[in-house]
């Protein structure tokens, strides 16, 4: 899963200084391989573009990069990537190339999903170019974006595709910024305030809607604008403070106007396939090009007690520690790797499993405590001992639960009839 990140304050300073926060903590776990940033400059009628292989987190002169592309008060976008393997090397393809965004001749896009196309015959036209999925979709909606609306443009062209995507697009005839969500990858805005001098009725600062920042992961989202409010004040003297954050509306088109995301259209996601193709671009090998596959109707995860039971001999003792550690069923650790690698945990590959293990798991064993744990435990065995039920049921709660707060997992528990005083009394879970 990739990142987009889309930031409008109103100022040079600030849009950098929130790109620029965004950009390291979208990067510290795995998207690693490449980020871009975009920017129009309206007063001159120019667009510029930073694209590398390297991630934020690993460029040390990350600031300097982004101070040339973002030049103006206009809004600026941002992609950071985690690659999926290239259907007919079955390898990742990174390169400053395959970062996003994606310039054509009519608009610019970055995405975030893994999307395929749903007849042969339209993929056998790309079959001597080495194109990732996002590139293929950019090159579909050239083609349908004649003589029509742009939103019109998009829902014709995703007619052509099955799997999941987020938008941000930058439109260039009309200058405007389109951003899209389907079903699965979400997107979350909050808005930024500045607080004034002046006091309200009740005593309280008043407050000036500033801007917006929109991000792929909501817990992301939650401390990259902590920390780019506490170098606003720091560096600028900025008093910066967030509304809620909130969940986009999902298979929607929103055009971004003022400060505002405006409902244009609607954009159906269909993630499930039965018919027949000839690539599966990011979980298998077919190197044998030519060779007629059936798609796989839905992920394989793991889906009864006893299938645990004979799972639970395959991993390796450091793994098997770790999700004791974190207090993961192997459901959990199977979605996890689902996540992640877009294959299940008996699927991945030596260097996925690596990473597993030696950067991800120790990242989230850190964000665990004894008490999230306990109440996390009891809220899935209120729920009927199925976590990813509560996770279908909560949009808003993030994945996996330890990235969520201690209160909100305590709202939760509330919400599946976990009564407060039962809290302290849960021993040896």
């Amino acid at each position: 899963m990739c990142q987009l990140t889309f930031v409008d304050l109103g100022t040079i300073n600030l849009n950098r200084l929130a790109i620029s926060s965004m950009g390291v903590l979208n990067s510290r776990v795995l998207h690693m391989d490449g980020v871009g940033v975009f920017q129009f400059h309206k007063k001159i009628d120019e667009t510029s573009i930073f694209k590398t292989h390297l991630a934020p987190v690993n460029i040390t002169n990350w600031g300097n990069c982004i101070q040339g592309v973002i030049s103006s008060r206009d809004p600026v976008f941002m992609h950071v990537r985690n690659a999926t393997n290239n259907g007919n090397t079955n390898k990742k393809i990174v390169t400053t190339e395959k970062s996003h965004p994606f310039q054509a001749k009519k608009f610019v896009l970055a995405h975030n999903g893994t999307l395929d196309m749903r007849e042969l015959s339209d993929e056998e036209a790309y079959k001597d170019e080495e194109l990732i999925d996002s590139e293929l979709f950019v090159r579909e909606l050239s083609k349908a974006y004649k003589g029509i609306e742009f939103k019109v443009a998009l829902v014709k062209a995703m007619k052509k595709f099955y799997g999941k995507f987020a938008f941000i697009i930058f439109e260039k005839k009309s200058k405007e910024y389109y951003i899209v969500r389907g079903k699965e990858k979400l997107l979350h805005k909050v808005n930024i305030y500045e607080e004034l001098k002046e006091k309200d009725e009740d005593g309280e600062p008043k407050r000036k809607h500033i801007g917006v920042i929109i991000n792929t992961e909501k817990g992301d989202l939650a401390l990259g604008i902590q920390t780019f409010m506490q170098n606003a004040r720091w560096i600028y003297n900025r008093r910066l403070v967030s509304g809620d954050i909130e969940l986009l509306e999902e298979e929607t088109i929103f055009k971004y106007d003022k400060k505002e995301l405006i409902n244009v259209g609607k954009i159906e996601e269909e993630s499930k396939w039965t018919g027949t193709n000839t690539v599966n671009k990011h979980n298998h090998d077919h190197s044998n090009q030519g060779t007629v596959v059936e798609r796989p109707v839905q992920r394989t995860l793991l889906k009864s007690k006893e299938a645990e039971k004979d799972f639970s001999f395959l991993l390796g003792e450091e793994l098997e520690i770790y999700t004791a550690e974190i207090g993961f069923t192997y459901r959990e650790l199977d979605q996890l790797c689902y996540e992640l690698f877009e294959k299940t945990l008996l699927e991945t590959q030596e260097t996925e499993l690596d990473i597993l293990i030696h950067q991800v798991l120790p990242i989230l064993a850190d964000q665990v405590s004894e008490t999230k744990l306990k109440i996390w435990r009891l809220t899935t065995l209120a729920s009927g001992d199925w976590p990813d039920k509560i996770y279908q049921e909560n949009p808003e709660f993030d994945y996996p639960y330890m990235l969520n707060p201690i209160q909100v997992i305590k709202e939760l528990a509330k919400k599946y009839g976990v009564e407060e005083k039962e809290w302290p009394s849960i021993v040896g879970i």
